[in-house]
């Protein structure tokens, strides 16, 4: 059966948002419905992106491009509020001379405008790095609340990250105290 554009159209959006929900782990249709019908962006989007997987430094150098350009999307649909779950893979915090602190930055430009994450993956994140640039040498600093300055997900449930082995990054990295931070077997103490 082949529906024509007056034949969708008379069906209730809700019904069409439905159709389009069935399509969850389909990307390929979803980026075709977003581009066949605007009223089918916003439900397009919201499965398209609900994952950021940023494994490469390309990848972490063209997000905030597209946080950006779709932050004033109608309907709060722009990516950065769309976000639930965001894997950060291997990226390297590590600078030196007049490009310290730039992926820091990059780092922070991207995780301040995703508001909702719920679950935050981070094999082979350069999370000494990052602890040794919050404190800026200095012992005395609570990691929470460095490490809360940078992450700030308020909807955080859970946090995937074999770094857990030492536990002064365990203790940093239990934002909130309803996250499951999952300790790895073989789990080191660095107290």
């Amino acid at each position: 059966m082949i529906f024509t554009h007056a034949a969708v159209d008379m069906l209730p959006i809700e019904v069409q948002e439905q159709i389009l929900d069935h399509l969850h782990d389909d990307t390929l249709a979803l980026k075709a419905c977003s581009l066949v019908c605007s009223a089918w962006v916003p439900t397009a989007r919201l499965h398209l992106f609900q994952l950021a997987k940023l494994t490469r430094k390309r990848d972490c150098l063209r997000f905030p491009t597209v946080l950006e350009s779709t932050s004033t999307a109608q309907g709060g649909t722009g990516v950065g509020n769309l976000v639930r779950e965001l894997h950060l893979l291997g990226l390297s915090l590590k600078q030196t001379g007049r490009r310290r602190g730039l992926r820091y930055e990059l780092l922070c430009q991207i995780t301040r405008r995703l508001p909702n994450i719920e679950i935050m993956v981070s094999h082979h994140f350069d999370w000494r790095t990052l602890m040794d640039f919050l404190s800026l040498g200095r012992r005395d600093v609570d990691l929470r609340d460095a490490i809360a300055s940078v992450f700030r997900f308020f909807h955080l449930k859970a946090l995937q990250s074999p770094a857990h082995r030492s536990s002064i990054t365990r203790r940093g990295l239990a934002i909130h105290p309803g996250v499951s931070v999952p300790v790895y077997a073989g789990a080191e103490s660095d107290s």
